[in-house]
């Protein structure tokens, strides 16, 4: 299998896109390790594998938009982070997509003289990592309309299915994004199911959940609606089952 280059990495946390301010990224998910070793386990030790963790790594470089949010969010609520490695320049349907619900942990800037001024953020993970795919993205949404149909498959009686909303723009005078999770048999999309009704933007945000199953349908779209005068919105949603 072909090796990957990364070049062209997405990362969004909360209502940030951070791909023109980091350089490195590193997701990491563990497992601690539980020592059981007895007097009987002879002359190896025994463990167990205990609660798994995940964090998050961006390194890169200050500038003072987005450090005031950054800042901010210091020890704060935790938000969804979503990292992608679109082929072309912008994230498509059915890319890979690995999400998280994270808090910010660290936070430090510096650097050496005559250098650029570095930021080091640490993300702690308030869920479990989610590797599924990206479901609808738009750099520049001005109306309303559907987006491309993802056949993710059915959700099991014992699934859930996790989302994640990153909208990381939004101009014009009183502007509104409704997003909804819909769900269909098939590809011709003739009687779609509302699964997930997102809270409505009127800024940049972010908005993580999940739903359980049993769901038979194995495609899924979302379905956006744009008001206020001259609207425009980016957003990124991504979308995994397990």
């Amino acid at each position: 299998m072909a090796k990957k280059v990364l070049r062209n990495v997405r990362i969004y946390w909360g209502p940030l896109a951070l791909a023109s301010n980091v350089n490195a990224l590193q997701l990491d998910a563990t497992s601690s390790e539980v020592d059981v070793t007895t007097f009987d386990s002879g002359l190896w030790g025994e463990s167990l594998v205990g609660l798994l963790k995940a964090t998050a790594r961006l390194d890169g470089y200050w500038t003072p938009d987005p450090d005031a949010v950054t800042f901010d969010e210091l020890g704060g609520a935790s938000l969804p982070a979503t990292v992608t490695i679109p082929a072309a320049t912008d994230p498509a349907v059915g890319e890979v997509a690995f999400f998280l619900l994270a808090s910010e942990s660290s936070y430090a800037i510096g650097g050496a003289v005559g250098t650029a001024a570095r930021l080091n953020l640490a993300l702690s993970g308030g869920s479990a990592v989610h590797r599924g795919a990206v479901s609808d993205f738009a750099a520049a949404a001005d109306a309303s309309g559907n987006g491309t149909g993802l056949e993710l498959g059915a959700v099991t009686a014992g699934q859930r299915l996790y989302y994640a909303v990153h909208v990381f723009s939004a101009d014009g005078t009183s502007p509104t994004l409704d997003l909804v999770i819909q769900s269909e048999a098939d590809d011709l999309w003739a009687s779609p199911a509302a699964r997930v009704t997102v809270p409505q933007f009127t800024e940049a945000g972010s908005a993580y959940g999940s739903i359980a199953g049993p769901v038979t349908d194995t495609w899924w779209r979302v379905a956006r609606t744009v008001g206020g005068t001259d609207p425009e919105f980016g957003y990124v949603v991504a979308l995994a089952i397990h």
